[in-house]
């Protein structure tokens, strides 16, 4: 599939028409000072997004969009997302999370799906005059389908380094036995084992540069990461 990348367009979303909330996670807010933190946990997304975070804030409504810029592969997961911005002026916010459901639309993006909102407050003065992103955060796709094999799960695998050239480093796997696979942009299977071992090495010098998603499954937990490969 094409990757498209976008030029964002910021107040034609907010004209558009919005969908039904879909594939939402849990939405939670802390405040430090004139600081919020929003954090959208075990949101369902395409295995392939890749979020860039832009916000505004319109009177008493703090606007988060996650425009996807990533590719679209033939599979679901579950993403932590998470945004910081600094320079609030006092008062009671309603926050409003927006989410691009496919990277092949172009702006003013028909495709954009109303997350949910949550509410915050912020008590301490500050002497900046404008708001700014101070932070934002994506975890790595996963996919729980069995609560009782979490247990088994990797708790954090290592893949290195990434981008790749020559070899790919897993470190950190579950010890009971899992399969490993390397997908394409296509879906294509270019890479499959099972190992018992804590550790692979996984030779991609005949990969061509781009990107690619490898699959970690063990049991009924199953991992997906987004490695790079470059010359």
């Amino acid at each position: 599939m094409k990757r498209i990348f976008f030029l964002f367009v910021f107040f034609p979303l907010l004209l558009m028409g919005q969908k039904q909330v879909a594939y939402s996670g849990a939405l939670k807010a802390h405040v430090s000072g004139a600081a919020v933190t929003i954090s959208e946990d075990t949101a369902l997304r395409n295995c392939g997004a890749v979020y860039t975070m832009h916000t505004w804030v319109q009177e008493d409504t703090l606007y988060w969009y996650q425009i996807d810029s990533g590719v679209s592969f033939a599979c679901m997961c579950y993403f932590n997302l998470g945004l910081t911005v600094d320079s609030l002026k006092t008062g009671h916010y309603t926050a409003k999370v927006f989410y691009t459901e496919y990277p092949d639309f172009l702006p003013p993006y028909h495709d954009t799906v109303y997350s949910g909102s949550i509410q915050f407050d912020i008590t301490e003065q500050n002497s900046c005059q404008r708001y700014s992103i101070a932070d934002q955060s994506q975890s790595d796709c996963f996919i729980y389908t069995a609560l009782d094999d979490e247990k088994e799960a990797p708790g954090v695998v290592s893949v290195f380094p990434n981008p790749v050239q020559s070899m790919l480093h897993l470190n950190n796997l579950s010890r009971n036995r899992k399969s490993i696979s390397i997908y394409d942009l296509q879906g294509r299977l270019l890479y499959y084992t099972t190992t018992n071992h804590e550790t692979l090495d996984i030779d991609v010098n005949d990969f061509e540069n781009g990107i690619y998603l490898l699959c970690i499954e063990a049991g009924s937990v199953n991992k997906y990461i987004k490695v790079v490969k470059s010359k």
